[in-house]
């Protein structure tokens, strides 16, 4: 298998982080700082255009942040191709 990065599915991922984050009315860096740790704005920049992966327990973290319906988003990317 390919990597996962730059896929369709990869980038529909960013793309529901990002539409979401801004439904939410937060920015980046109210996000960074809500993930703690060592997070910053340009992680998650990263993250939104696609230049770096989430894992399952950041992608899960960030949904109860920013409130996305994580489960909504796996059956969704379920319906794009697998490269």
């Amino acid at each position: 298998m390919p990597k996962s990065l730059y896929t369709e599915r990869h980038k529909a991922i960013a793309a529901a982080i990002a539409q979401q984050r801004r439904v939410s009315g937060l920015t980046q860096v109210d996000v960074a700082k809500a993930m703690g740790g060592n997070w910053s704005q340009p992680i998650i920049a990263n993250i939104e255009s696609g230049g770096r992966r989430v894992d399952l327990v950041e992608l899960l973290r960030m949904a109860d942040i920013i409130g996305l319906d994580a489960e909504a988003l796996i059956r969704t990317l379920r319906q794009v191709p697998d490269e």
